[in-house]
């Protein structure tokens, strides 16, 4: 069985309840994002942070094991293999954002492209759903959503 007849068949044959529930779940993670919105900023915020300083730690040796390397193949001075390693960084970014700028266009279409085709998919499937329910699930489906979009509203202005 397909996923969207699963799917089709899941919304059409679920119980009011489910149905309560499975909207709920939405109106729920609305409600997290809209109240939490700064505690996830700062979560989101923190791990970058975090993620940044692993990285900047795991290039620092990388860094000093190349610049010991240098000293000792090239009996080089601590300056003279800094200037090196700056140098062949300096060359490696320039290369990688002359690729970046080749690929941009192409990364920017294929995107588009899933995106479309992914909205595309997702509007035929919930309409092909919305068009299986009979009318009196239509309007129950109708009511729990305007409860739940009255009562986001209703927390938020107050």
């Amino acid at each position: 069985m397909s996923d969207s007849k699963k799917l089709e068949y899941d919304k059409e044959h679920e119980t009011d309840g489910q149905m309560v529930l499975r909207i709920s779940k939405k109106f729920a993670v609305l409600f997290l994002i809209i109240f939490f919105f700064d505690s996830l900023i700062d979560i989101l915020s923190g791990v970058i942070d975090i993620t940044l300083e692993i990285v900047h730690l795991i290039i620092n040796f990388f860094e000093y094991s190349f610049e010991l390397l240098l000293e000792h193949i090239l009996n080089a001075n601590h300056h003279e293999s800094e200037v090196i390693i700056v140098n062949l960084a300096i060359v490696v970014a320039i290369y990688a954002i002359y690729r970046l700028v080749l690929l941009i266009p192409r990364l920017f279409t294929a995107i588009k492209k899933r995106m479309k085709e992914a909205w595309t998919q997702r509007q035929k499937r919930e309409a092909t759903c919305w068009h299986h329910l009979t009318m009196g699930r239509k309007i129950k489906v109708c009511s729990v959503y305007l409860i739940g979009t009255s009562l986001v509203l209703f927390f938020v202005t107050l």
